[in-house]
């Protein structure tokens, strides 16, 4: 097993495109720095994200005629080949920063991580989400939900009947004690049950096309077609954290949108940022939806470390360790946006598949052969993420295994900001510059707040700043806190 540095040398092999940004070229890698520490005294690790694409890991599986004999997975979908790894120049002088051979060992957390895979269960992390804030499982969004909230239409347009003709005919009834009927019960009870957990609306890609571009901030519904110009005392709040970002030199855009109104807000929706470690939600919810419940590949899979990935994760450090399950890889993909883990799973199943289904989410610049990171915009990363809660709202094995996830990853500036009053399920992305790279400073997902579910996403080109990382992490938090306010004055229903 080789260990790749974030400087080493060796051939460059995808595309220039994949290399370049609006202002020239530049090394593709994300930095989820060593340590950050959010004002709550906690610290929490990081490390380096460095997307350093190697040699490919091929998976391998147990051949149970012959114990401990292990057998190669052939690749399952390798529509395109020449994706490599894309080595890095070694700095020197003032520039060079010496790098641990792997990530330093992880602190405290919200739950003790056995090193032992078996000993730890990926189904039942210990969740900021509905059961930490005494809320009910999601309800997937199907054929059953709606026949429920019919049949409740019918109970209430029959109870109401009966309840109308008795007063009309002035029939007594004999016996009567006041209590609530068993059929009113009900019907209070599915009522109640609604109106607590609406179903999201079926949104698409192409809903949030009506989302304008420029910067300005816009309100926007998907369902009226209608977009306007927020007006000013109701975009103040905005409008400071957005001059935030602007007095320290960045740049922000977002898309917020209601999952169940279609009302949202934008602002510089359409510009591109790079992606870092965002891009980690759509493709770990594209295995499972397309590789997993297709029948295409099981979570017992077995993937072969065979390479090694500085930054954030903690598979590079598990030096006696080379075999994985692939329902492990996912969850260390997720919850510790493991680069290690993000390489094995992109090795093995990128290609035609993954191509297809980006550029049916509505993402089709983030395709295989353009690498394993990209720049695409707020609404962009939106679109994702509408695909994300369409799945999640299915409520099958898979989206209940990823939305655990999304609600437990290590670090997340939306839990940051909303994680007292509000469920979240989000994958966050950041880097700094120090490296030679692009900076960003994203998060985004779906947040179930008080005044109604949402989907976020905010995209920016904001330092994650060396030595520290922690220096901006406050610009991201303030906007986040503020969209909050927008949303459940303006757009919840």
């Amino acid at each position: 097993m080789s260990e790749r540095y974030p400087y080493g040398e060796g051939p460059r092999s995808r595309s220039a495109a994949a290399g370049s940004d609006r202002n020239g070229v530049r090394s593709r890698h994300t930095v989820e720095r060593v340590s950050v520490s959010f004002g709550s005294g906690r610290s929490v690790p990081g490390g380096f994200e460095d997307d350093d694409a190697s040699e490919r890991s091929c998976g391998v599986e147990h051949d149970s005629g012959s114990p401990g004999r292990t057998k190669r997975v052939p690749r399952i979908d390798n529509g395109s080949t020449a994706r490599r790894a894309k080595a890095r120049l070694p700095r020197t002088g003032s520039e060079a920063r010496q790098r641990p051979a792997a990530p330093p060992t992880r602190g405290a957390r919200s739950f003790d991580r056995s090193s032992d895979w078996n000993s730890r269960s990926v189904g039942a992390p210990v969740l900021a989400g509905r059961e930490a804030l005494g809320k009910k499982p999601r309800r997937g969004f199907s054929p059953f939900r709606v026949l429920a909230a019919a049949a409740v239409v019918c109970f209430v347009f029959v109870g109401g009947m009966a309840l109308f003709g008795t007063l009309a005919s002035g029939e007594q009834h004999s016996g009567h004690s006041g209590e609530p009927t068993e059929l009113s019960s009900a019907v209070d009870g599915a009522l109640t049950a609604l109106v607590e957990n609406p179903p999201h609306l079926n949104l698409e890609q192409t809903d949030l096309a009506i989302v304008p571009s420029g910067r300005d901030i816009t309100a926007f519904s998907v369902l009226k077609g209608t977009v306007e110009p927020l007006g000013e005392s109701q975009s103040a709040t905005l409008r400071g954290a957005i001059s935030a970002f602007g007095d320290s030199g960045y740049h922000v855009g977002f898309v917020v949108l209601d999952l169940t109104t279609g009302r949202g807000v934008s602002y510089n929706a359409d510009t591109d940022f790079f992606s870092a470690s965002t891009v980690k939600a759509p493709f770990v919810t594209f295995l499972w939806q397309e590789f997993i419940e297709g029948g295409r590949a099981s979570v017992e899979d077995v993937l072969v470390k065979e390479d090694v990935y500085g930054g954030t994760g903690v598979m590079a450090s598990e030096e006696g360790k080379s075999e994985y399950a692939l329902e492990e890889v996912m969850a260390n993909t997720i919850m510790y946006s493991d680069n290690t883990g993000y390489a094995m799973l992109r090795d093995h199943y990128d290609g035609d598949s993954w191509d297809a289904w980006t550029a049916k989410a509505g993402v089709s610049q983030a395709t295989s052969d353009s690498g394993w990171y990209y720049d695409y915009g707020a609404c962009d990363l939106a679109k994702y993420w509408i695909a994300i809660d369409s799945y999640l709202e299915g409520n099958t094995e898979g989206a209940q295994s990823i939305e655990k996830l999304f609600g437990s990853t290590e670090v997340s500036f939306l839990r940051q900001a909303l994680g007292s009053d509000c469920a979240v399920y989000a994958k966050a992305g950041f880097e700094s510059s120090f490296v030679g790279s692009a900076a960003a400073l994203n998060d985004a997902g779906i947040v179930e707040s008080p005044s109604g579910d949402y989907l976020i996403a905010v995209m920016s080109d904001a330092d994650y700043s060396y030595p520290d990382a922690t220096e901006n992490a406050y610009l991201v938090v303030d906007l986040i806190k503020a969209l909050d306010g927008v949303h459940a004055e303006l757009l919840a229903a």
